[in-house]
């Protein structure tokens, strides 16, 4: 038992980590000074562990980056659309198409439909790989994406399964906060687009 007289020699870091017999010799006694120790170093190591982990999160909370860009909001469209397709979600897909869509092969929405009705009746599954080749914003509200994309298919067929490969230039407008494709040319790796 101490008297309250007496100092108290409080265990540093490194007498608690380097020398492990210490752990031992407190064995839990109430009346031992280097319990009461050791209880008092822990719960400071502690406390600071607390507080470094606090200021961390608040100083990543300030590190927090820009509000996403033009660019990111793209990729996650081109992600979207991916995901879409291949869950055969012909409305998801058309809901990212503007109605005033036109491209130079004459189709125009209700069009772009009908070719994926088309597509997805035929596949009993589809899978698909994109790569974003290069994405060009201009002024915020438009910008040009191409996009190579494999697309592979289970159906009907003599092999039951159909890839091909297409790149794609999409035209894509900003409107009210959502970005829709407005236009677009396509062909086979390899070949000209329309």
């Amino acid at each position: 038992m101490r008297t309250t007289s007496q100092k108290i020699n409080y265990p540093t870091a490194h007498s608690v980590f380097y020398h492990r017999n210490l752990a031992n010799a407190v064995r839990w006694n109430p009346n031992c000074d280097a319990f009461w120790q050791c209880l008092v170093l822990f719960w400071q190591v502690a406390t600071m562990r607390k507080t470094i982990f606090s200021l961390l999160c608040v100083f990543l909370a300030g590190c927090g980056g820009p509000e996403e860009g033009p660019e990111e909001a793209l990729r996650a469209w081109v992600d979207a659309a991916e995901a879409y397709a291949e869950d055969k979600d012909r409305g998801g897909l058309l809901d990212m198409i503007d109605e005033n869509y036109a491209d130079g092969r004459g189709y125009d929405h209700t069009q772009i439909g009908n070719l994926l009705r088309i597509y997805f009746l035929r596949q009993k599954s589809v899978g698909l790989v994109t790569n974003i080749n290069d994405i060009s914003v201009m002024g915020g509200t438009a910008a040009l994406v191409n996009v190579t994309v494999v697309m592979a298919g289970t159906n009907a067929d003599a092999f039951g399964v159909r890839a091909d490969a297409y790149n794609f230039e999409l035209e894509l407008e900003n409107l009210d906060d959502e970005w829709k494709l407005i236009g677009a040319r396509w062909g086979a790796v390899g070949k000209e687009m329309h």
